[in-house]
């Protein structure tokens, strides 16, 4: 394609560069809402460790590990960063997490854009026929394409997710620092000297990136895949041999690790079941569908289908159950063998294929994880927009003069749809809302909403809102409640609800049947759970909710018996039981001190035993336990709290 078309593109580069990531900063700012979603809750708003006094070592060390069962990891650099905000910001503020997650988001588009144009100018110096392509045009195509990509809204707004961004950060910057040496090696020809050189920069970046999240391992794969499909295209040189087997190599490395792991040490990949309602096999067919999926929300970005929440995504039971799923697995097949077959021909074509899957190798494969997730494409969309970003150049030609129009038509769709998806971000109502009536059939969606509203029923003044709210509540409980029966957390929240505003409903025995049921015949404790016990006990505790016996209480006490949940918690939910309405401070205070051995740094259990302890007369019982957090607390952040309670 003929230079001159794209001159005044080309001639300004990072003018246009800056147009697009203002464009993208103003989109997301409508976006930022006053509000943390699900796990960002639990790992920032209510993690004590991230608020730091002073930036000391033990302090910032805390900090850095108080995520430590997000990933084998811990995954310490994202966790730093939040305690740093936190420090900076006298507390955790979500506006403030989401506005410097926008920040990462543009300074990733910044080294994409570097590296694009770095990648392209080589590919174009080594193939005569593309001599005179604009490969700062390309970069900033490419680059505004997935900055404004609507899918990764999900990821940008959902504060938590800053482990993926910042691991893509890293990544990128590895990538970058490759691929700049790599072409100056090319072009003083000096025997790999740079190339060496980046090595230990490569090495670095990976860790960092994988301490950010895990899926910063595949740094050296991304690295691989641009030697071979840029660097080596077309390649007369006989001295790239060492470098072409090697960066084969690291392909070969993921499945082989997948392979050897499964093959010397199954359970460390099948014990993550345990707590999934799939086992590996459905998991890993699923993904064959999946995966297409994803590439359908790249590539034809609906924002209906785009939500928080996929969880409502049918299992694929076999290779014939649904049907797509064989459909999908030889589609993958063959467009895989079709892009390695014309990987000379066309090689951007083989890269985005690669990038993609590879993207997608440990979060789409084996592994215990849930089904689905949006950020999951944060990283791996690169290749396919890439992909995309040449054929809209090549679409240009038929306009002449006016070559950017299919470029710009796109990207200002892709805007359009960012800004409108990201306004329902603002408000956390209109998202659930919105999300619910995208997936009236997910668990989660219909969750949401329900403990939206219950949150705003509960938090009014005027009595119809309340009423309207509580309603709009109920409604979305007895949807979980009606697709699963053994839904502790509607069950516990639908008692909680009859007692406390439609008493004269008399639900409250069938709720308490249903309740007990549900304890006694889940098969997989979920998070959620916890959270039912807790509001039961509560409830309970304030004489909201009544107990027609202490049936179901023992039937938490025996769930803790078969030892398939996370007993501190439940330990400390019985002994809040009968330090409240049970009335016996010294069964609460025998459960509290099971929770307090089964987590020894699990803090709210030594409130309840020091509570009991006091309500006993045992102050010197009381004592030694204030000394034994103490010990786990070597901040002394919670001494002042923990005291209080003696004093």
């Amino acid at each position: 394609m003929p230079d001159s078309k794209w001159a005044f593109l080309a001639a300004h580069p990072v003018f246009y560069l800056l147009v697009m990531l203002v464009l993208t900063g103003c989109c997301y700012l409508g976006g930022i809402g006053d509000f943390y979603l699900f796990d960002s809750q639990v790992w920032l708003a209510r993690n004590q460790s991230l608020t730091l006094q002073t930036l000391t070592f033990p302090a910032i060390y805390e900090a850095s590990l108080s995520a430590m069962k997000t990933g084998p990891f811990g995954r310490p650099v994202s966790m730093l960063s939040f305690a740093v905000e936190s420090w900076l910001a006298g507390g955790m503020f979500p506006s403030i997490s989401k506005f410097i997650n926008i920040t990462i988001h543009l300074m990733n588009g910044g080294l994409l854009f570097l590296i694009v144009k770095r990648c392209a100018e080589v590919y174009v110096a080594r193939r005569p026929e593309s001599k005179g392509a604009p490969a700062a045009t390309f970069a900033i195509i490419t680059t505004g394409l997935w900055l404004l990509h609507p899918l990764h809204v999900s990821t940008v707004l959902y504060a938590v997710q800053r482990m993926a961004m910042l691991s893509a950060t890293f990544m990128l910057a590895g990538i970058f620092v490759y691929v700049s040496a790599r072409a100056r090696q090319i072009v003083a020809q000096n025997n790999y000297v740079e190339w060496l050189s980046t090595l230990p920069s490569v090495f670095a970046l990976t860790v960092l990136a994988a301490m950010a999240k895990e899926t910063g391992l595949l740094l050296p794969l991304f690295v691989a895949l641009i030697e071979l499909f840029i660097f080596q295209a077309n390649s007369s040189s006989t001295r790239d041999k060492l470098l072409i087997r090697l960066s084969q190599s690291v392909l070969l490395a993921v499945p082989a690790v997948l392979v050897t792991i499964y093959v010397s040490a199954p359970e460390f990949i099948v014990r993550g079941y345990q707590i999934r309602e799939f086992d590996m096999t459905e998991r890993v067919l699923t993904q064959f569908r999946l995966l297409w999926n994803y590439l359908s929300w790249i590539y034809i970005p609906n924002i209906r289908a785009l939500t928080l929440y996929h969880d409502d995504f049918p299992l694929s039971t076999s290779l014939w159950s649904p049907i797509s799923t064989l459909l999908a697995a030889i589609a993958w097949a063959g467009l895989i063998a079709f892009s390695l077959r014309i990987r000379k021909a066309a090689p951007l074509v083989v890269l985005a294929v690669l990038w993609f899957l590879y993207a997608h190798s440990l979060e789409s494969t084996v592994f215990a994880l849930e089904l689905s997730f949006e950020h999951r494409n944060y990283f791996a969309s690169i290749g396919p927009l890439a992909l995309l970003s040449a054929g809209l150049m090549r679409a240009g030609v038929a306009f002449g003069r006016f070559s950017l129009i299919p470029s710009v038509a796109v990207i200002a769709v892709l805007a359009f749809l960012l800004s409108i998806r990201a306004h329902f971000w603002s408000d956390e109502l209109r998202l659930a809302s919105y999300h619910y009536a995208m997936h009236p059939d997910s668990p989660r969606a219909a969750y949401h909403f329900a403990n939206v509203n219950l949150r705003r029923g509960e938090s009014r003044e005027d009595p119809n809102e309340v009423r309207e709210s509580i309603l709009q509540a109920r409604q979305g409980y007895e949807a979980l409640q009606a697709s699963d029966s053994y839904d502790l957390l509607a069950a516990a929240t639908l008692f909680y609800i009859d007692e406390r505003w439609f008493p004269s409903l008399a639900a409250a025995e069938q709720w308490e049947k249903k309740i007990e049921r549900a304890v006694q015949g889940n098969k997989v404790w979920a998070p959620t759970d916890y959270n039912a016990v807790g509001l039961l006990m509560d409830c309970v505790n304030k004489r909201i909710c009544r107990l027609s016996s202490d049936a179901l209480v023992q039937s938490v006490v025996d769930l803790i018996g078969s030892n398939c949940c996370d007993n501190a918690m439940l330990n400390r939910y019985v002994a809040l039981y009968f330090l409240g309405a049970g009335n016996d401070p010294r069964r609460a205070l025998q459960y509290a001190e099971l929770a307090i051995r089964e987590n020894p740094k699990y803090f709210p259990a030594y409130l309840v035993a020091i509570e009991a302890c006091v309500n006993l007369g045992l102050h010197g019982r009381a004592a030694e336990l204030v000394g034994d957090w103490a010990v786990q607390d070597r901040l002394k952040s919670r001494i002042a709290t923990i005291t209080g309670l003696i004093e």
